[in-house]
């Protein structure tokens, strides 16, 4: 295996949860200290943690695939849907016949895909 040298750094956090697993990182950047992508990595995790959504906005932009190709309804929560997100319903809709209905679900965003 080849191993890649670099002068950068990363930090990647998760926490198992009860019904999932969120996480959070930060990649390294010239001249910021590694405690403050720490600080900012550790925040984002305790607020998607604290938010009780199933899934962190990171993973709730890729199981959108998986969810519009699954046989029946899915639906899942999140803290917010990202801008990825939305490119993401955009583009299914695209190719598959789907019922996509973003409600709330108290302060978190619920999504659900359901083929027509």
């Amino acid at each position: 295996m080849l191993a890649g040298f670099s002068q950068g750094g990363a930090i990647v956090l998760w926490a198992e949860t009860e019904n999932s697993v969120v996480g959070a990182g930060r990649v390294a950047e010239r001249g910021v200290p590694a405690e403050r992508l720490g600080n900012e990595a550790g925040n984002e995790l305790a607020r998607d943690i604290a938010s009780g959504a199933a899934l962190d906005g990171h993973a709730a932009d890729q199981v959108l695939i998986y969810c519009a190709l699954a046989q029946g309804a899915s639906s899942f929560t999140a803290a917010n849907v990202s801008s990825h997100a939305e490119t993401t319903l955009w583009l299914i809709r695209q190719f598959l016949s789907l019922r996509v209905d973003l409600g709330l679900l108290g302060a978190l965003k619920r999504i659900t895909l359901e083929p027509t």
